[in-house]
């Protein structure tokens, strides 16, 4: 019978090994989860920076989409990881059962504990609001006078006499400075994770990986 150590086959694979992975990527889960929380903080320093107006409104409403998609995506793909350092875990359990159930003069087998993950997708905190408002703007403007005034008086003052109505549909214009350091936030978070998934550190994901296979198997040590 053929040795599963040593024939012939791509893979190469020792209990130890897979626990080794089993840790790096429960490691790697948290600096994965972390990633977005760090971006999302830095994030919630930049509310309501896009202004007002219609344009505004539209953007602001499908960039609210897509974070929000992104915050789910994210969320699915971290308890992927800890999911997949459990598997690993257990493959390795089973490994070591089946070689104690092959030779019951070894020590009792006594399974390794998976490594604790994330095991439901994080509520991540939405974003503040990209706009400055949704309301009728000459209802906000409105509102920043004493009560005492008659609501609707005010409208007719703002409309007819001040004829700002129009203005204040577009003001405050952007802070383009600070739509600008938002737009420069998303660089690290991005840049992040191609470090996370492509850099082989020592101990990380990838190189672990990298052990459970012959070194000539180079579609296999790409792919990781």
């Amino acid at each position: 019978m053929t040795n599963p150590w040593t024939g012939p086959g791509g893979f190469d694979v020792q209990p130890l090994h897979l626990y080794q992975v089993a840790t790096a990527l429960a490691v790697e889960q948290q600096s994965f989860h972390k990633a977005l929380v760090q971006f999302l903080d830095v994030h919630a320093g930049y509310s309501k920076v896009g202004g007002s107006g219609t344009v505004t409104a539209e953007f602001a409403t499908q960039y609210a989409a897509v974070v929000a998609l992104l915050m789910e995506v994210h969320g699915k793909a971290v308890v992927a990881i800890g999911g997949a350092a459990v598997g690993f875990t257990t493959t390795a359990n089973n490994f070591r059962q089946a070689d104690a159930a092959t030779h019951p003069l070894n020590p009792p087998f006594t399974p390794q504990p998976p490594p604790q993950v994330i095991s439901v997708p994080p509520a991540y905190p939405a974003p503040p609001p990209f706009g400055v408002r949704d309301g009728n703007p000459v209802d906000d403007f409105a509102d920043v006078f004493d009560g005492d005034i008659p609501g609707s008086l005010m409208r007719t003052v703002i409309e007819e006499a001040l004829r700002t109505g129009r203005a204040l549909e577009i003001l405050p214009l952007p802070n383009y400075l600070r739509v600008n350091e938002l737009s420069q936030a998303w660089l690290p978070y991005q840049t992040g994770l191609a470090v996370r998934t492509r850099r082989p550190r020592r101990r990380s994901a990838p190189s672990c990986a990298r052990s459970c296979t012959r070194p000539s198997r180079t579609p296999w040590l790409s792919s990781t």
